[in-house]
């Protein structure tokens, strides 16, 4: 092998294992030390890692695997009200190196498949996300119920979501398509009649558009970006915007709108040199830095910041100098 390869290699590893040395099982049930959190999350992190600097990582969960990989659950700012909790799975090899990782959901996320209701109607999430391991596959399971507070009438509906990874020998998590099933009780509310409610399984109300965004924020590292995909899916939310330009902040596209803008910006970045690269590229083609603009101007997990410290080192001379200009356009 030519030197030039081997130096390539030994790099590589060096990025994907910056978290070699923190043996993860001194802090199981615990918090993990904030210059260690750093370095264990590393790439897989999907804000600026000065977000730890106020916000607590803990080891929730961890299972030793067949060849001695580890998975390990970290739960970040459960202890905090600066955000909401978010819950990440990383696999790790015998020498506690990072093979692979993602953020699986955060609180309240389930709100991105809600749909608009007639008046009357409500939606509830639950506020937990529970995750399992079973033979290769991690799985985590996402509950919301549709109920009616309109007098005489009766509907409750029951659904649930869930996101299924296949956990690779190797360590590397394989994202599988997302499953909704629902239970759905209905009737009218008459005690004269003696009818009861009519029960079974049926498709579900729920949000196609919201189920493809948390596919998205949820996507493992190995799963490299594929850009063109990608922008097909930031379309389909340039879309939803002009769509529910008059429909109240609150409203669910809208909220959906907030929530691609916030997290396909994360993801972008923690991808970033082949994503802001292609996206200056393909200026006038792609439909994110209008979303990118503004993540960052609201700043609320430091994207700005992110954004400034990459910039720089993009490897490309002139895609560096477009997202110069882009940042001094944004007042940044």
């Amino acid at each position: 092998m030519k030197l030039s390869k081997i130096l390539f290699a030994t790099c590589a590893m060096l990025a994907i294992n910056a978290s070699a040395g923190v043996n993860l099982k001194d802090y199981l049930y615990a918090e993990v030390p904030t210059y260690e959190a750093k370095a264990v999350l590393g790439k897989v992190f999907m804000h600026d890692l000065s977000v730890l600097d106020r916000v607590a990582v803990e080891v929730a969960d961890m299972q030793e695997r067949p060849g001695g990989v580890k998975v390990v659950f970290f739960y970040v700012g459960r202890m905090s009200t600066l955000i909401n909790t978010e819950l990440y799975a990383m696999s790790f090899d015998s020498g506690w190196n990072a093979i692979d990782g993602m953020m699986l959901g955060y609180t309240g996320d389930t709100q991105c498949v809600k749909v608009s209701l007639p008046d009357g109607y409500y939606m509830e999430t639950m506020p937990d996300i529970p995750y399992s391991i079973v033979a290769d596959t991690l799985g985590v399971e996402r509950t919301y119920r549709y109920g009616t507070s309109i007098v005489g009438k009766f509907f409750n509906q029951v659904g649930n979501l869930n996101s299924y990874y296949l956990i690779n020998p190797k360590g590397t998590f394989t994202q599988l398509p997302t499953k909704v099933s629902a239970v759905e009780s209905h009737g009218d509310v008459n005690a004269s009649s003696g009818d009861d409610p009519i029960t079974g399984e049926v498709e579900g109300l729920y949000s196609i558009l919201g189920v493809k965004l948390l596919d998205m924020a949820h996507q493992p590292l190995s799963a490299k970006l594929d850009l063109n995909e990608f922008n097909k899916l930031g379309k389909e939310f340039v879309d939803l915007e002009e769509s529910s330009a008059d429909e109240p902040a609150t409203s669910p596209s809208n909220i959906n709108v907030s929530e691609f803008a916030r997290w396909s910006t994360a993801l972008g970045l923690r991808n970033a040199e082949p994503f802001l690269t292609w996206i200056a590229k393909n200026k006038g083609k792609e439909a994110f830095s209008n979303f990118m603009s503004r993540a960052v101007l609201e700043n609320e997990f430091k994207e700005a910041d992110w954004l400034k410290a990459i910039v720089p080192s993009l490897k490309d001379k002139k895609a560096r100098q477009w997202w110069q200009n882009w940042l001094m356009q944004q007042g940044l």
